[in-house]
């Protein structure tokens, strides 16, 4: 089962039968004739999602909100039966501030104002060109609270990620430089600010070390899975965006 929430979006999850994340489309055999259940508190009854096809499940009553805690309980009759639980983290604001050029290279301060102890984050710097398309600029931690990861195999820029917030509540700082972006160009850029519960931290992180494993030719790493008597993630991801101060 996997399934990744997003503020205001529907809720889905996909069920399949493979048991390698990497497998492609026509390797997978879809899950079909479940019965999956959507529960939070602030249900007064569970709702059955209705099948789209392809091994989704979706709802029609609710989408993800901010804070929000949702668990899905999938009933077969040819598989055993499974369950997972995502917590949608709280909505974060922050501030860049830009602090000074060092050996060609810019440098930023990130602030993020933590209310929510139960959340990760990950901060990446993106650049909107002349046609107003944006793309990702290559980053540098200067924290050593930090961690670099590559959640997606086809991008090339390193994603700062704050590995230790968990537990931390009040202001959250740290720094990080880049080398491909000049501050008169800071207008055209912005830093998206990723926050995700504990199971997407762990995921992203088993993702990371997989692929370093299979790179140097070790023993694999099992990827993070949270779903009970399954594999898979089910889990939560919010966004903001924020302009860099000069």
């Amino acid at each position: 089962m996997n399934g990744i929430l997003l503020v205001n979006d529907t809720i889905e999850v996909e069920l399949s039968t493979t048991r390698n994340l990497f497998d492609k489309e026509d390797q997978i055999d879809w899950v079909r004739n479940a019965d999956v259940y959507l529960i939070c508190p602030e249900f007064v009854l569970p709702e059955k999602l209705v099948y789209k096809g392809n091994g989704m499940y979706a709802s029609q009553k609710h989408i993800a909100k901010y804070g929000g805690e949702y668990s899905i309980e999938v009933i077969h009759n040819t598989y055993d039966n499974i369950s997972a639980t995502a917590y949608m983290p709280k909505a974060i604001r922050g501030e860049v501030v830009f602090t000074g050029t060092t050996d060609d290279e810019s440098n930023f301060e990130i602030n993020i104002d933590n209310e929510d102890d139960n959340s990760y984050f990950i901060w990446e710097m993106l650049r909107r060109n002349s046609s107003g398309i944006l793309s990702n600029v290559e980053i540098t931690s200067k924290d050593s609270r930090t961690d670099n990861i590559l959640p997606e195999e086809t991008q090339v820029q390193e994603k700062i990620f704050l590995e230790d917030s968990n537990n931390l509540s009040g202001n959250i700082n740290s720094t990080f430089s880049t080398s491909d972006i000049s501050q008169d160009d800071f207008e055209n850029a912005e830093i998206r600010l990723i926050t995700v519960n504990e199971d997407m931290y762990k995921y992203f992180r088993s993702i990371e070390l997989y692929k370093n494993s299979s790179r140097n030719f070790i023993k694999p790493v099992e990827i993070y899975s949270n779903v009970d008597n399954g594999l898979g993630i089910f889990g939560a991801i919010s966004e903001s965006v924020i302009p860099i101060v000069q």
